[in-house]
């Protein structure tokens, strides 16, 4: 179960980014509708990510001990989760918890940030390879709007776990 103050808070950043980048059902029913072909750069996505991130010394010393492959199914298990997700509660919530576990790793927001950026323009440059620019940017903004609050949502549990950090160590209560 879920804490109904964090669950407030996610319903708010939902709510407020949904309404900020224009978010509606049909972003997700355009990511559904054309699953078929962005599942087929699951592999190719997850593979430059990954091969990014390897590439990064303070990367690696937040990967070491942890098989690649294992990583690698991860993040295409996510997203494909992504492709058929539901803008539905538990579907966010999945989504907070995966950021919390990045935090609970030690993946600062910096690391959080440019990895989830390049993820948005590797999909990205496929959606322009496979589609006409129309079809692209369509799909490309879909995604985009869906990932960017999956971005905030980490940004506010990464914020939201100092603070209670804050309130434990020293008793100072946020009013």
């Amino acid at each position: 179960m879920v804490d109904e103050k964090i669950l407030t808070t996610l319903r708010n950043v939902i709510n407020n980014s949904s309404h900020l980048l224009d978010l509606t059902p049909q972003d997700f029913e355009i990511l559904h509708k054309n699953a078929d072909t962005l599942q087929e750069w699951a592999d190719e996505i997850v593979k430059s990510f990954y091969d990014k991130l390897y590439s990064n010394e303070g990367a690696l010393k937040i990967l070491e001990g942890i098989p690649r492959e294992a990583l690698e199914k991860t993040l295409k298990k996510w997203f494909l989760s992504l492709l058929n997700g539901k803008p539905e509660e538990d579907f966010w919530i999945t989504q907070w918890f995966v950021g919390l576990v990045h935090i609970a790793r030690g993946v600062s927001n910096d690391y959080m940030l440019s990895m989830m950026s390049h993820i948005q323009l590797k999909f990205g440059e496929l959606c322009f390879q496979e589609f006409d620019d129309i079809k692209a940017w369509q799909i490309f903004k879909s995604f985009k709007k869906v990932t960017d609050i999956i971005g905030v949502l980490i940004v506010e549990g990464y914020i939201d776990l100092y603070k209670q950090a804050i309130e434990g160590m020293s008793g100072i209560k946020p009013a």
